[in-house]
């Protein structure tokens, strides 16, 4: 009788189960429907669906890392494994407006069940966990909207893919309570970590600093000695596959050979402003949202045990670390190049509704003998008098004792225990959001609108003349530089600033390679860039670079063919092709050709040996140097060269198909940027190499026809730190500084006056 018992509510909770999450995924794909355009919104949202769109084109099928052909001379593509991640997948197999709703559903579906996973780990009952797992639908649009919550989502609902697995991570750690559990979940956690790591190595790292609290505290408090050393093991166990399998170093590297990191003190960071440090100072609703949380939270540590207390307590204890971060952020005089604050709060949402849930729960499975008792008290003095009456019966002192002890009866009646009472619970939700769909959607539909691509004119005829194709020759790049601020219009400065990305999107999908990049920019790029093609007195913003300065040879043999300028150029190395006003502006866009760029038909003969970065730069500067024929490397290269002839190359699955013909020994220079993850499987005398500093040469015997591929992933990061170990042997170190001034950065806290101007500022503009 027992074994059946628990059989039927075990099939009871999963009807539960099921009808609470598929009834919300059903009401929030249809609010998804009516509102297509919030997801993957905003330029950063379009730049995903585009690199979605061009790895599968361009890229080879599950690679970590592959060049994009597109991008900052086959800079690598922003580390997002669309083959490897379903949310993503579904972008090369339907159209953008189904892809976009399926894919916010299926990360969705895993953020709700992994939050409600958590909450079931630490022995939260099946109705709370249920509720904890759909509320979680707040941290989404449009419905973070309305909680004030932060837009992260709205950009990519992709991310909330590396907190979802490194919280069932975290559910298999708490489950582990014994030494046989430790084979299975070490197995589990380990398998999540290094899928996180693949799918997307960033945020998995933001993940793995937010959430490495709770593991911690999970682990100290493990309640017994023998629980705390299986966990202890299976943690140990899980970080040291993870670290002989070299992910750990391909993570750590992938950070750390990034512009944003390796020249730090020559980046702007992000504005430091409150807005950027919590949602607590971005809107009144955020305010009360914050305040229904933190309520939970205590009430969680006053009326739960165990670890759901301690879960409470983790909530409170972060959100309070979150502040000091915040204050971090504002008050030192630092480039600030790390997530912001509220990214870090964006990754744990999901363990604060959890935590507030489980708050709200036990308050009112504590008191509900009490509300019971006041219930029925309430109705009898209304069948006999008035309703002062009633609450008189109810509110005095001695009467208060006395439903107190009445209440006792009741106190063997569980929530849980009332059927109609928990399918309106697990139904609550959504049919909040159908309600949502019906009353609010229609008011929303103005919201996240995109502004579209600013048109040049002159897409078409560069689409015609160096549009690329999977597997076609590489014909040329094309550069958007900023101009000199002396020459250029205060309109052209605003509209270059707000639009630069946007032009540049609408170049790369229309299949138009760029000089300029938009993601991350590796450290020789960096360098050469902002010694060759700008200013001193440039400063460069952390996700990209802009070319400030026209130096005709370098853009040549970056193999830059065309140039969009707003103002004239008088030059022997340019044509003018067209000219077409700018919309909506009072400046004209000039289209240039530059003749004889950069193809991969290079073929330099005269080799200098130079040992670090600054004397390179001085010398590719010198006037006599000719990229046709000059070339600098750092190490001697063994052989008398001869120019090569029908240099070319393309790109195809991840490759770089390189060829070329000679009568002996030839370089061929690549406008392609270089590193020791690229390995070749050509036959015969092949031998890559860095030249000018940043370019990949191809060193070969009479005939070339090789392919070229980055051997850089989760599980070989080995040449990634090869890379750095050149980075320090040339030399290749910031020696600048960005100095911060209110003049320049208008909300940045230089003097105590700034702190009470951004308080003004926050609460003036507070929604």
């Amino acid at each position: 009788m027992r074994v059946v018992q628990l059989s039927g509510r075990k099939n009871k909770n999963l009807f539960l189960f099921g009808a609470g999450y598929v009834s919300l995924l059903v009401a929030v794909g249809l609010v998804w429907n009516s509102l297509n355009h919030i997801l993957y919104s905003g330029v950063d949202g379009q730049l995903f669906q585009h690199l979605f769109l061009s790895q599968f084109r361009y890229a080879a099928p599950f690679a970590t890392s592959s060049i994009n052909i597109l991008q900052g001379l086959g800079s690598l593509y922003s580390p997002l494994n669309a083959w490897a991640n379903p949310g993503y997948l579904v972008f090369g197999l339907l159209n953008p407006d189904s892809a976009r709703v399926i894919s916010a559903c299926y990360f969705l579906a895993v953020y709700c069940l992994a939050t409600f996973a958590l909450a079931r780990s630490i022995g939260v009952s099946m109705v709370p966990a249920i509720v904890a797992g759909q509320f979680a639908l707040l941290a989404f649009p449009p419905f973070q909207l309305e909680a004030g919550l932060d837009i992260l989502f709205v950009l990519n609902p992709g991310f909330s893919y590396s907190f979802s697995l490194l919280t069932l991570a975290l559910c298999l750690l708490i489950r582990t309570t014994s030494l046989s559990h430790v084979l299975p979940n070490g197995c589990g956690i380990t398998a999540l970590v290094i899928y996180s790591a693949t799918c997307d190595p960033g945020w998995t790292i933001l993940a793995a600093i937010s959430l490495g609290p709770a593991f911690l505290a999970y682990l100290i408090c493990a309640g017994s000695l023998q629980v705390a050393i299986s966990r202890a093991i299976v943690l140990a166990a899980a970080g040291s596959i993870v670290y002989l399998a070299g992910v750990s170093d391909y993570l750590v590297t992938l950070g750390t050979y990034t512009s944003r990191m390796y020249f730090r003190p020559e980046i702007h960071g992000e504005v430091q402003i409150f807005f950027n440090v919590s949602i607590l100072f971005q809107s009144r609703a955020a305010v009360l949202t914050y305040w229904l949380l933190a309520c939970g939270w205590l009430f969680g540590v006053i009326f739960s045990k165990g670890r759901q207390r301690l879960l409470a307590l983790i909530c409170i204890l972060y959100a309070i670390c979150l502040l000091f971060l915040g204050g971090a952020y504002l008050f030192f005089d630092i480039v600030w190049t790390m997530p912001l604050p509220r990214y870090f709060e964006q990754s744990v949402y999901h363990i604060f509704i959890l935590g507030a849930v489980v708050g709200w729960f036990a308050l009112v499975q504590e008191y509900k003998s009490l509300l019971l008792s006041c219930i029925r008290a309430v109705k009898r003095r209304l069948k006999a008098g008035s309703l002062p009456t009633a609450w008189a019966a109810v509110l005095t002192p001695a009467r208060l004792l006395s439903h107190i002890r009445v209440a006792k009866k009741f106190e063997t009646m569980s929530l849980s225990a009332a059927p109609l009472f928990e399918w309106a619970v697990v139904l609550t939700v959504p049919a909040i959001v159908l309600y949502y769909l019906i009353a609010v959607v229609p008011d929303r539909r103005g919201i996240y609108i995109d502004q579209p691509v600013p048109d040049t004119g002159f897409i078409p005829y560069l689409r015609d003349g160096i549009g690329m194709q999977p597997g076609a020759t590489f014909r040329g790049a094309v550069t958007l530089p900023f101009g000199d601020r002396t020459k250029t219009s205060a309109s052209y400065t605003r509209y270059f600033d707000k639009s630069q990305i946007r032009l540049l999107m609408g170049l790369w999908e229309r299949e138009i390679p760029t000089l300029e990049v938009y993601g991350l920019v590796s450290p020789p790029l960096f360098y050469f860039t902002s010694r060759l093609l700008s200013r001193p007195d440039d400063h460069f913003w952390r996700n990209g670079f802009t070319v400030t300065q026209l130096e005709f040879p370098v853009l040549q043999a970056l193999g830059v063919k065309f140039i969009v300028y707003p103002i004239p150029i008088e030059s022997p190395y340019v044509v003018l092709r067209q000219q077409l006003p700018a919309p909506t502006a009072d400046f004209t866009w000039h289209l240039y050709e530059l003749a004889e760029p950069n193809l991969g038909n290079y073929s330099p003969t005269r080799v200098y040996r130079v040992a670090n970065a600054k004397e390179m730069v001085e010398l590719m500067r010198a006037p006599g140097f000719d990229f046709r024929r000059d070339a600098v490397v750092a190490k001697d290269i063994g052989r008398g060269l001869v120019p090569a002839t029908g240099g070319g190359f393309s790109v195809h699955s991840g490759a770089i198909r390189v060829w070329g013909k000679s009568d002996g020994d030839s370089l061929i220079v690549l406008p392609i940027q270089f590193s020791n993850c690229l390995k070749h499987d050509g036959s015969g005398q092949i031998e890559l190499i860095r030249v000018n500093l940043m370019l990949t040469g191809v060193l070969f015997h009479r005939e070339l026809d090789a392919k070229l591929n980055v051997g850089y992933g989760a599980f070989s990061p080995q040449c990634r730190r090869k890379d750095l170990e050149e980075l320090k042997a040339l030399k290749i170190q910031p020696d600048r500084k960005v100095i911060l001034s209110s003049d320049n950065w208008p909300h940045a806290l230089v003097k105590v006056e700034d702190l009470k101007r951004q308080f003004l500022d926050m609460f003036g503009q507070m929604p």
